[in-house]
């Protein structure tokens, strides 16, 4: 039942009309608000009842005075009844309230019209005043004036530095330097130059070899204080929370240079699928040939080889020894030739000198005369070969189809030897990110390379980003290990490029804008 609110005052009566329950206080957010100390900020709620009788319910320990007794908490009220809160009068009427503000002379609204400091009896200008001329001199001018001047110990010591303008504490990579402000700060009142930081890391990798992209808008005026950012504890200066990247490659879009640039935000929920470049090792390396259950075919027998058996981890475990021939290959392929009844050993890994040792052992030889192509001939017998064979073409043959070729992709030119093509082999194969096995060396290998099945040495068979997260989660995950941007890249990742020695020469033109 809604009730009418009529409020009484010198420039007339305003009615207004309130639906449900009504909270009365002076907090800004109360139905009926009034003002003065004495009014607590939710003083009572008032329910309107059947018969125009009003249920009040106290909200505060004052309780409110209804018709001279102060102090009560709950009562029926009805017309005629009336309720003081703070000075203000509120009589129940026969279809509402009627609100009558206090005077500003009312001792119990005491306090309730001073709208200002000096009404209040405090004057604080001039305090006010000679503080902030105090803070000026103890946190800027005296400070300041100490850089250029050097009072004696005796008083120095009780003076205000510029210790006073720090935020937090130097970081732990720049205490040797800490109380020297103008390493850093080198121009008062500017922001610390990307020329001080490289002073001291003038060494330091560029984020691409890629000229072209730092040279786009949103990467070139990134300084370094950007990113790193003193005073914020002993290990602040060393970013290490995924927002700081996702700023740019949650956006990818925002950088019209690069279309095709995959968006990363957060590992759990928003990172591309682990995938290599393109990559052509000339290896003829078939892994289930060699991966077999039951074992391959060695010199001693049946042996079962596994991913160890060639793979070797490299110092730090990031990635893997190339693997030798001669560790890893010759025990089962042997380099065996037989030269007109010689036996020949050809060297591994050297064109030249295993066609010079071929050469050389097939023109001491005897040449054989040219063999009659029977029509027929007893099954199991030889098939001969279709007449002589000269040392080029005897060297031909055993490189391009018998021995090398087993293993190694050819190159066959018009009017040159064969050769054999030169390895290309990549390490590693996730060049911009850092990994290291040591960590998972409690896994298998096929657990996350599922190499038994692969005919190729040219598929990385990296493992699916799933299989990453069944371990790994985001920055603030509960059920698995917190994992930021910087435990897999590094910002400073660029082969030959550094940081400051990017010129319109190495872009290849102007600044892109």
């Amino acid at each position: 039942m809604a009730l009418t609110l009529r409020r009484v005052s010198a420039d007339g009566t305003v009615e207004d009309q309130l639906e449900g329950e009504v909270i009365v206080g002076r907090a800004t957010d109360c139905t009926i608000c009034l003002p003065g100390l004495l009014v607590a900020l939710k003083h009572a709620r008032l329910t309107s009842l059947s018969g125009s009788r009003i249920k009040l319910e106290s909200l505060c320990p004052m309780g409110v005075e209804v018709n001279g007794l102060p102090g009560v908490q709950s009562a029926e009220l009805q017309p005629g009844d009336v309720m003081r809160i703070g000075g203000h009068r509120l009589s129940v009427v026969a279809d509402g309230l009627e609100l009558e503000l206090a005077e500003e002379g009312d001792p119990l609204a005491r306090g309730a019209f001073r709208s200002t400091l000096a009404d209040a009896g405090m004057r604080m200008r001039r305090p006010a005043l000679w503080l902030a001329i105090g803070t000026l001199l103890v946190g800027l001018a005296i400070p300041l004036a100490l850089r250029f001047a050097r009072p004696p110990e005796i008083v120095a010591k009780f003076l205000p530095t510029d210790q006073v303008w720090l935020t937090d504490g130097i970081s732990n990579a720049h205490q040797h330097f800490g109380a020297d402000c103008g390493k850093c700060h080198e121009i008062l009142f500017v922001p610390v130059r990307d020329e001080a930081c490289l002073s001291c890391h003038k060494g330091i990798a560029h984020h691409s070899d890629d000229a072209a992209i730092l040279k786009v808008d949103g990467i070139s005026n990134r300084r370094c204080a950007s990113c790193h950012r003193e005073h914020q504890g002993p290990h602040g200066v060393v970013p290490r929370h995924p927002g700081l990247c996702a700023d740019c490659h949650s956006k990818p879009q925002q950088f019209t240079d690069f279309p095709k640039l995959p968006m990363a935000a957060d590992f759990a929920s928003a990172h591309p699928e682990l995938t290599a470049a393109e990559h052509h090792s000339g290896l003829i390396f078939p892994h289930d040939a060699h991966l077999k259950p039951n074992g391959v075919r060695g010199p001693d027998g049946l042996e079962k080889l596994s991913c160890a058996s060639c793979h070797v981890r490299d110092r730090g475990e990031a990635s893997f020894k190339p693997a030798v021939f001669a560790t890893q290959c010759q025990r089962c392929h042997q380099l065996d030739v037989d030269v007109a009844g010689t036996t020949v050993r050809l060297p591994h890994g050297d064109n030249e000198l295993a066609r010079a040792a071929l050469l050389t052992y097939a023109k001491a030889a005897p040449q054989s005369a040219p063999e009659e192509e029977s029509s027929r001939r007893r099954p199991g017998d030889a098939a001969p070969r279709g007449g002589a064979v000269g040392p080029q073409e005897l060297a031909d043959d055993v490189i391009g189809n018998r021995v090398c070729a087993k293993c190694h992709e050819t190159v066959r030119d018009a009017g040159k030897p064969i050769r054999t093509r030169e390895l290309a082999l990549q390490l590693p194969w996730l060049p911009h990110a850092q990994f290291t096995h040591a960590a998972h060396a409690w896994q298998k290998c096929d657990d996350c390379h599922a190499k038994q099945a692969s005919a190729s040495a040219d598929v990385a068979a990296l493992p699916s980003i799933e299989s990453c997260r069944a371990c790994h989660g985001a920055v603030n995950s509960h059920d698995r290990l917190q994992s930021t941007c910087v435990d897999c890249h590094r910002f400073h990742q660029a082969a030959k490029l550094v940081m400051g020695a990017v010129g319109d020469e190495q872009a290849g033109g102007e600044n892109k804008k």
